[in-house]
């Protein structure tokens, strides 16, 4: 079959290195590499093991119990040093979650003295123009708006901008969605809450095709409060 692909730099950057994403669509999959680059060449100093993710199908239900769906999801976290995991830290309901950690996923916590912009993201593909239902939970507390949780449905020409690193206009206390990104939060930006509070949002969406199902972390450097962002119990469906 035929395929497409480009490459995307990140504004990660470690000494002369940047961090970006080389992806291959072709068919039911997609093949999403990591790569650091010097300078102007898209020469691979190292590359991280390739994903292959199958697309989700309306409706679509992940509580992130299930080892085989949560490979599906693509955690962007470059070499940010607050990252997003699947793991059993925190959750609500079951034992698992998609949360954020600052040391490998064993506790649920980020470093607010490192500035962080990452992405977890799964492909789905919307089949027809209708009204959507998306519900998932969330507890984040953070700060105001400088540390938070967004969640967006980006449609697949644009998810190369999905890229640890890249705040995609988003810095600082700046939170105005891209051009594209489709909100599905029904609040906007997602912070300085206690305990775990439930999300849901009625969206027609006018264009069927594939997407990707974000969520998007944030955190400038300075103050901010622990816990930061958690996810559990994400649904799509067709009303």
């Amino acid at each position: 079959g035929s395929y497409g692909s480009y490459w995307s730099s990140s504004l990660d950057s470690d000494g002369p290195y940047r961090s970006g994403r080389l992806i291959f669509n072709s068919g039911d999959f997609t093949t999403d590499y990591n790569y650091r680059y010097e300078g102007q060449s898209v020469r691979a100093v190292y590359q991280v093991e390739p994903t292959a993710m199958d697309i989700g199908y309306e409706p679509y239900n992940c509580d992130f119990e299930n080892a085989e769906e949560n490979a599906n999801w693509i955690l962007n976290n470059g070499r940010q040093t607050n990252k997003w995991h699947i793991g059993s830290a925190v959750n609500n309901g079951g034992e698992k979650s998609l949360y954020l950690s600052d040391d490998g996923g064993e506790n649920y916590s980020y470093n607010n003295r490192a500035t962080s912009y990452i992405y977890a993201y799964r492909r789905i593909n919307i089949t027809v123009a209708d009204k959507y239902q998306f519900d998932f939970d969330r507890r984040v507390r953070g700060e105001g708006n400088y540390d938070l949780l967004r969640a967006f449905l980006v449609p697949d020409s644009l998810s190369q901008n999905l890229t640890a690193g890249a705040d995609n206009g988003m810095n600082s206390n700046n939170n105005t969605a891209p051009a594209g990104w489709i909100d599905i939060s029904n609040v906007g930006i997602m912070s300085e809450q206690m305990g775990w509070k439930h999300n849901s949002s009625k969206l027609f969406i006018n264009e069927p095709g594939l997407y990707y199902l974000t969520f998007f972390w944030k955190n400038d450097g300075s103050d901010g409060d622990n816990p930061p962002a958690a996810v559990d119990n994400v649904k799509v469906r067709k009303l």
